[in-house]
C-alpha cells in the first residue's frame, strides 16, 4: 500500500474513532442528565389536600377529607432499559349521616389509607416515543364528583405524559398489596413537581432515546 493510500486509511480510521467517541460521550451525558432529573424527583413529591361532599344511595350526606401524595419512588436506568416505580398514597377520614328513627347521628369512618404502586418498564431503544406535559386530575380522584382541593380547585397536578406507537411499555399496578393490572400499554403519565420539570424531563428522555436509536 503506497503512502497516499495509507494516509487516507489512517484518516478514515481516526474519523471513525472520533465519531464513535463523540457518540459515547453524548450518550453518557444524556443518561447523566436524565438520571439527575429523575433523582431530584425521587426526593420530592406532589401533594393534593382534598375534601368531598356527596349523598349516598340512601340520600344521606357523606363528607371526606384527605391528602394524596404522589412520587417517583425509585428508578433504574440501565443503558436503554428504564424501570420506574411510582407510588400514590391516599390518607383520608370522614363522616356519614345515619338515619335512626327520627334522630340523625353522624358516624365517623376513622382514619384510613389506600396505596397504589405503579411499575413501568420500557426500552428506549425499541420505542418511538412522544412526550409532553399535561395538567390533569389523578385517577384516584376521578371516579366520584365533588372533589375540591386546596392546591388547585379542580385537583389537577403536573404530569409527564409518555406515549408510544405500539403498546410496549409494561405497566404493573399494585393496589393495597394486590396486583390488579399487569400488561403492555402505549401511554403512561408520571407525576412530576412542576411544568418546568416535565419539559426538562421530556427533553432528557428524547435525547436518551435518540442516542439509543443511533446504535
Amino acid at each position: 500500500m503506497d503512502k497516499c493510500k495509507l494516509a487516507v486509511c489512517n484518516r478514515a480510521i481516526l474519523t471513525l474513532l472520533l465519531t464513535a467517541g463523540n457518540l459515547l460521550i453524548g450518550q453518557s451525558t444524556n443518561h447523566e442528565n436524565l438520571t439527575k432529573l429523575l433523582k431530584v424527583e425521587t426526593e420530592a413529591y406532589s401533594l393534593l389536600t382534598y375534601s368531598q361532599h356527596y349523598l349516598d344511595h340512601d340520600n344521606q350526606p357523606v363528607e371526606y377529607a384527605g391528602t394524596l401524595y404522589l412520587q417517583i419512588e425509585s428508578f433504574v436506568l440501565n443503558d436503554c432499559e428504564l424501570k420506574l416505580n411510582v407510588v400514590v398514597q391516599d390518607k383520608y377520614s370522614g363522616t356519614e349521616q345515619q338515619q335512626k328513627h327520627i334522630n340523625q347521628a353522624k358516624l365517623s369512618i376513622g382514619q384510613k389509607s389506600f396505596t397504589d404502586r405503579y411499575v413501568y418498564q420500557l426500552n428506549l431503544k425499541d420505542l418511538e416515543i412522544h412526550l409532553d406535559s399535561v395538567f390533569a386530575r389523578p385517577a384516584q380522584l376521578r371516579n366520584n364528583t365533588g372533589f375540591v382541593c386546596q392546591e388547585d380547585k379542580y385537583c389537577r397536578l403536573q404530569w409527564l405524559h409518555i406515549r408510544t406507537a405500539a403498546p410496549k411499555i409494561r405497566e404493573t399496578r399494585i393496589s393495597n398489596g394486590f396486583v390488579d393490572f399487569d400488561q403492555p400499554v402505549n401511554e403512561i403519565t408520571i407525576p412530576v413537581t412542576s411544568h418546568e420539570v416535565a419539559m426538562q424531563s421530556a427533553k432528557a428522555f428524547e435525547s436518551v432515546a435518540a442516542s439509543c436509536h443511533q446504535r
